[in-house]
């Protein structure tokens, strides 16, 4: 399975939510018992990781191929980024690398999603 490519948008100080559901070929979700997910944003390929990201697999029962990848405001609050000044009138964000991972639950390591995640800077705090 090659991994799709999906451009993200970090506002940071916020929290960042979204569900990935996998399925097969055929589109059929596929179970995800005993699977665990990884995930990094970095400035770089094989560089140090600037922020995590967590993931809750979801009742596979009620949500087969289904789980929630997540940032909480704790974390995107301490992501650098590009600093802004009031005479800017645009917020630049700032670019980063990011892919995410499944092990399954023989041990098999997937990349299942990769691109780019914009961080918007935050002034409020």
């Amino acid at each position: 399975m090659a991994a799709s490519v999906l451009n993200i948008t970090i506002e940071q100080g916020s929290d960042y939510v979204a569900i990935l559901t996998l399925s097969d070929p055929l589109s059929t979700p596929i179970n995800l018992t005993g699977s665990s997910f990884r995930g990094y944003i970095s400035t770089e390929t094989q560089g140090a990781s600037v922020a995590e990201f967590s993931f809750e697999i979801l009742n596979q029962t009620t949500n087969t191929g289904q789980v929630r990848w997540y940032m909480e405001n704790t974390v995107t609050q301490n992501i650098p980024t590009n600093s802004v000044s009031a005479a800017d009138t645009t917020f630049t964000s700032t670019e980063y690398l990011y892919d995410v991972e499944m092990v399954d639950a023989g041990g098999v390591v997937t990349r299942i999603l990769r691109g780019k995640a914009s961080v918007s800077p935050e002034v409020t705090k």
